[in-house]
């Protein structure tokens, strides 16, 4: 699989899950995603999805991957500001990360350095932690350098990975559809919601 066919996966309606078959994860914790470096991303207005590449070998959260995808589906806003870069390649290190719950929507906010932010408004959030065998051995790259030399150390959209563990955060109203599985219909309130996610071994 790669990161694309991640995402198109993702677009499709959850699915109940059968709870003894699950290896269930501790909740990811937010904060981690400031241990990342933001690659890429990409909107597919049609199907109102929208995905994230993120590098992680840094990430200390990553025990086994080395790659974050995040994907967002039934998107219904999707913002990126940053300031103009005169490097013609940059490592948006990411410096914060919030996910508020209105009940309809997810609101996912991340904020980057050099100056950037994205903003995500959407129904359900997943999160794969993936492998790249291409990457073993293989550190993270020197931005300064050329652009083969950059692409060749990192992950893109069509790279062979393995999923290592899946994370999924679903809208209270979207939660409350599904009758069975690792989620329940609950009124956390929105700063509660990193308690909100959970996870189990693909």
């Amino acid at each position: 699989m790669t990161p694309e066919s991640l995402m198109n996966s993702f677009a499709g309606e959850p699915q109940a899950r059968d709870e003894g078959g699950i290896a269930m994860r501790s909740p990811i914790d937010l904060e981690r995603f400031t241990e990342f470096q933001l690659l890429d991303f990409r909107m597919n207005c049609r199907r109102q999805i929208a995905g994230i590449l993120f590098e992680g070998r840094m990430a200390l959260d990553l025990d086994e991957g080395d790659t974050g995808v995040l994907v967002a589906r039934e998107v219904v806003e999707f913002q990126w500001e940053s300031e103009v870069r005169v490097s013609s390649s940059t490592a948006w290190n990411s410096i914060t990360a919030e996910i508020s719950d209105s009940g309809d929507l997810l609101a996912l906010e991340m904020e980057f350095m050099p100056v950037a932010k994205l903003r995500i408004l959407a129904r359900a959030l997943g999160f794969f932690e993936v492998k790249a065998d291409r990457l073993s051995g293989i550190g993270i790259p020197d931005y300064a350098a050329s652009e083969n030399e950059i692409k060749s150390a990192l992950v893109d959209w069509e790279t062979p990975v393995a999923v290592v563990r899946k994370y999924e955060l679903l809208s209270r109203s979207l939660a409350c559809v599904l009758i069975s599985g690792p989620f329940r219909c609950e009124t956390t309130p929105a700063a509660m919601i990193r308690a909100r996610w959970s996870a189990w071994s693909p």
